[in-house]
This record gives structure tokens, C-alpha cells and sequence, in this order.
């Protein structure tokens, strides 16, 4: 599915990632933690072409992504939450979904299934994006990226500013998502406890490079945390 090999990433002259390499299975959740500032946030605009990246690789499904414009790698299949939700405010909940559909050239999808993952996207349609609370828009901000259908999910920080009863919602709908319709979905995540109780594997990331791979079984945990603690 994703494969990344060797990436360097600059934000001007400045190195942020310094060689790195991970991969998300076809249909497997991938977390990747550290703690703030190492990143984690550059290696999924890495991915999706927004950070300049002269050196290594980024793979779907065995094709290279180098060269490609950010437009063009959310046609490959790849759907992007970023931090933030980035939703458009002065829109309704409704035109914020039409504008996902652009990555399919604006072909209608069935969006129900979208409705019963997250049935306050439905209710609230015809809501502007801004009068929603931060957990409604990064429900609405999931469901955006997921209407166009991809084959891989880049979500990062969803759990951040949100009220602890919505949390738990959207792991339930990740992990749904996940097993439903097989998207492979790499999550970047600063709440590990949620971030563990989700993935297969786990990437621990400190100052722009991988130190830690592992499974997220009970002693992987343990393992996953000590080197948390560590960096």
C-alpha cells in the first residue's frame, strides 16, 4: 500500500525528517507518535506533496509519487485530514462535501454510508462548517476526505481539541471505517492511548526520524511507551 523510503523533507534550508522509512499494509491502521515537534505532521505533507522532499521516496501501491502535485496524489486514492480540519467555515456542511468530491471530478458518490458513520454530518447539512463544534467539523472533515472514496486515510491529531465523549466516537468510526471497507489509514496521534488502541503498528518518531517499529500488542505497548518517555 504505502511505502516510504529514505525521506528527507525541508521547510526552506531547514532538514525536518532526516531519512525516514514506514509503511502502512493494505488494510491496516498505522500509528506514528512522538511527541511534538519531531515530525510527524511533515512526514503525512510529505506524502501528500506539500513539503519539499528532494530525497527518497513516497510508494501507492508500488507507484511513485515524487514527481506528482498534491492534486494529483489525492487522485491516486489517498484521503488527507490535516490538523486542524481545515473545513470551510463560511460553507455549509453540505458544499464542504461536494468540494471532496473534486478529487473524483465532482462524480456523485452515495454519501449514506457516510451517514451512519457520522449521522451529525446528515443532520446538519445545511449548517455553515463554522457553527459546528470542533468535534461535529472533524467528523465533517473525516467524512469530506472519505466521500471520494480513497484507498488510503492520512489522519492527523483527530482526537486534538476534542470534548472526551466525542472521542470516543471517532475512534469507533476510524476503526469502522477501517474494517468496512478495508482503507489502510496511517494516524498520527499525540493521545497514544487512543492511537495504541487502534493500530496494528506503531512508528515512534523523535527529531525527525523513526526509533521505534512494532507491533501494538501488550508488550509492544510497553516497549511503545518507554521509548515516549524516552525521547
Amino acid at each position: 500500500m504505502l511505502e516510504i523510503k529514505g525521506l528527507r523533507s525541508y521547510y526552506g534550508e531547514s532538514e525536518i525528517l532526516h531519512g525516514i522509512d514506514l509503511a502502512v499494509p493494505d488494510g491496516k491502521i498505522v500509528a506514528l507518535v512522538g511527541r511534538n515537534g519531531v515530525g510527524k505532521t511533515t512526514t503525512l505533507k510529505s506524502v501528500m506533496g506539500l513539503v519539499k522532499a528532494p530525497e527518497g521516496d513516497v510508494f501507492l501501491d508500488g507507484v511513485s509519487l515524487r514527481r506528482m502535485p498534491p492534486y494529483e496524489r489525492a487522485r491516486q486514492g489517498i484521503g488527507y485530514v490535516p490538523q486542524g480540519r481545515d473545513i470551510f467555515p463560511q460553507m455549509t456542511v453540505a458544499e464542504n462535501l461536494r468540494l471532496g468530491l473534486e478529487v473524483c471530478g465532482g462524480r456523485k458518490q452515495d454519501a449514506e454510508e457516510l451517514y451512519e458513520l457520522f449521522p451529525i454530518v446528515k443532520k446538519f447539512l445545511a449548517r455553515k462548517g463554522g457553527d459546528l463544534s470542533g468535534g461535529q467539523q472533524q467528523q465533517l472533515a473525516i467524512a469530506r476526505a472519505l466521500i471520494a472514496r480513497p484507498k488510503l486515510l492520512l489522519l492527523d491529531e483527530p482526537t486534538e481539541g476534542i470534548q472526551p465523549s466525542v472521542i470516543q466516537e471517532i475512534g469507533d468510526a476510524i476503526r469502522t471505517i477501517n474494517q468496512k471497507t478495508g482503507i489502510s489509514i496511517l494516524l498520527v496521534e499525540q493521545y497514544l492511548d487512543f492511537a495504541l488502541e487502534l493500530a496494528d503498528d506503531c512508528y515512534v518518531m523523535d527529531k525527525g526520524r523513526v526509533v521505534f517499529h512494532g507491533a501494538t500488542g501488550s508488550s509492544g505497548k510497553e516497549e511503545i511507551q518507554q521509548y515516549m518517555l524516552a525521547s
